[in-house]
């Protein structure tokens, strides 16, 4: 139904308030196309979306949501703002918590930023914990036996 794993765009602001209200965890990105520092956070959110498939991301043109715009007091662009079951997490307003670069930032910091919101799962996933597990285990043998190292991790 293309709502998980790329960003929807809404152009009904009533529409989009009634599935921020119904979706477990979501990301909106209020945006003017015009505007460079929109375009960057639209690449950026589209990747965050393509790899966290458990959160819905939207966007919606602040000329198409002239009641969210004030409700939400929006007077700088972009904005973004993460919901968990209907209620406000967070909102980034331009970039000033995605680090130094006033016209860019890293994925990275993006993705941190919705970890801590609560909107994206950390990404200690099970390969992370797996990795983890397994040098515990060679550390153990390390200990246990260091004259056997055949200097594989794969043994």
């Amino acid at each position: 139904s293309g709502d998980y794993g790329s960003v929807q765009t809404f152009l009904d602001e009533q529409r989009l308030i009634q599935v921020t209200a119904s979706a477990e965890r979501c990301v909106v990105h209020f945006f003017v196309d015009s505007f460079r520092k929109c375009q960057v956070m639209d690449s950026k959110l589209q990747v965050m979306a393509e790899s966290h498939l458990s959160t819905r991301f939207f966007r919606i043109s602040v000329a198409d949501c002239p009641f969210l715009v004030e409700k939400l007091s929006l007077k700088v662009l972009p904005v973004v703002i993460a919901y968990q079951n209907g209620k406000e997490q967070d909102r980034l307003i331009g970039f000033a918590k995605l680090g130094n670069n006033a016209n860019d930032f890293s994925i990275d910091h993006l993705e941190k930023w919705l970890q801590r919101s609560g909107v994206v799962p950390m990404r200690d996933t099970k390969l992370t914990i797996i990795s983890n597990r397994s040098k515990q285990i060679r550390s153990k043998n390390k200990t246990n036996s260091d004259q056997e190292d055949s200097g594989s991790d794969w043994d």
